[in-house]
């Protein structure tokens, strides 16, 4: 129980850290930042996630029930997370069902977290009981670093896409020279949001994330080093040109 306890929270860390920067790591230049709060709590969730569903994957003493048992948890709990998450927006309930359709649709991915558990499990206890003991250490630590390189993967692999990119390059070329280029503010919301205009100049941050009110739509937050904040929802279809005035001020968004 323990070991799957470990090798769930060692997979859950490998996979949100790798999440969370691997596009500002890929994308320099273009002021993307770690979205803390965002982070730490999506972190904590799935590291908790992923600790009870290894050792209950690890509790049974045949493969199969371990593997069955851990993959339902995993399962219930990611729904049980996105449904959380989702009552929280302001399309509740629709989104909630959304959200919920498409946590059935990755259920086989439970499974298949729940497997490479069992996996390591099986080989922590083969180690551990029936290897010598003069390279165990160096074994348990193969194999931990051998599941974090594993988890890595499918947060490497969540980068962005190739329109996403170029909206989020559109609007941060905008801002870096609207200061000295005033026929950029046409792209802005300077109209709804006048105090936006004051801080054309000053260094900010980018916080993109897939919005929760729409499919297709990115929500991209700038955050400026005095605290003000504004965010935008934009779609991330190809278009020669992109304004961003679909925007609200104060609505920095942290949740995961």
């Amino acid at each position: 129980m323990l070991a799957g306890a470990l090798y769930g929270i060692i997979a859950a860390s490998a996979y949100t850290w790798t999440l969370s920067t691997v596009n500002i790591i890929f994308l320099p230049g273009l002021h993307l930042a770690v979205d803390w709060t965002r982070l730490l709590t999506y972190w904590g969730w799935l590291s908790l996630a992923l600790a009870l569903a290894g050792a209950i994957a690890g509790w049974f003493t045949e493969d199969h029930e371990g593997i069955i048992a851990g993959g339902v948890s995993i399962s219930v709990l990611l729904m049980l997370g996105n449904l959380l998450v989702s009552l929280l927006n302001t399309k509740g309930a629709v989104m909630a069902t959304l959200s919920t359709m498409i946590t059935l649709l990755i259920v086989g991915a439970g499974f298949l977290i729940a497997w490479g558990l069992r996996l390591a499990i099986n080989h922590h206890m083969r180690i551990q009981y029936d290897g010598p003991t003069t390279n165990r250490t160096k074994s348990l630590a193969v194999l931990a670093a051998i599941v974090l390189l594993v988890a890595t993967i499918p947060g490497v692999l969540a980068h962005y896409d190739r329109s996403t990119v170029t909206a989020i390059r559109s609007l941060n070329e905008i801002l870096s020279n609207v200061a000295e280029d005033p026929s950029l503010e046409s792209a802005l919301p300077v109209g709804k949001i006048p105090v936006l205009k004051d801080h054309f100049g000053m260094n900010y941050a980018l916080y993109p994330r897939p919005s929760s009110k729409s499919i297709g739509v990115f929500d991209i937050t700038v955050r400026y080093q005095d605290g003000f904040t504004f965010t935008c929802m934009v779609p991330t279809e190809d278009r020669p040109e992109y304004y961003f005035t679909d925007c609200n001020d104060g609505n920095f968004s942290i949740s995961p």
